[in-house]
């Protein structure tokens, strides 16, 4: 889910652009970077355990202003690319208000406002069991469930 428009990375943009098929970026592309970096959003906000979709309006506005940073970002770049070096500070700065806005979804408690966490976040093992008190009668000892030898 794209949490920001292509008018919302124009904003950002400078010079002052409005971003169409004949420009660079174009606008097809800036709509791939919005869909990209809300991508990334949204692997960090499931990896913290939050639930998808969110639907708590003031956090839907801090996804807005990181996924509006983080895409601007590779929006200005791609200016930067086309040999335009003034704008490399700023792609950097929308870059690193991008990055801390991820970060303080990673790092800070209630990041996201009144949205729950729907889980730990943290990923279990896949090829042993997760309990390792002995209290669950399919207790392991954290050994893989399959071993390989070398034998031919």
């Amino acid at each position: 889910m794209a949490y920001c428009t292509v008018e919302d990375v124009q904003s950002l943009s400078q010079p002052k652009i409005t971003y169409d098929s004949t420009t660079r970026p174009t606008k097809i592309q800036v709509e791939g970077f919005i869909d990209e970096i809300s991508g990334e959003m949204e692997v960090t906000i499931l990896s913290v355990g939050y639930g998808l979709p969110i639907t708590d309006v003031k956090a839907l506005k801090y996804l807005r202003l990181i996924n509006k940073y983080g895409s601007a970002a590779l929006a200005e770049a791609a200016v930067v690319q086309q040999g335009n070096p003034d704008v490399s500070d700023w792609v950097e700065t929308l870059f690193e208000r991008y990055e801390k806005g991820l970060k303080r979804i990673e790092t800070v408690p209630g990041a996201l406002g009144s949205v729950i966490k729907t889980s730990s976040g943290k990923m279990r093992s896949m090829h042993t069991s997760n309990t390792a008190d002995g209290s669950d009668p399919e207790y392991s000892d954290n050994t893989p469930f399959v071993t390989r030898t070398n034998d031919f």
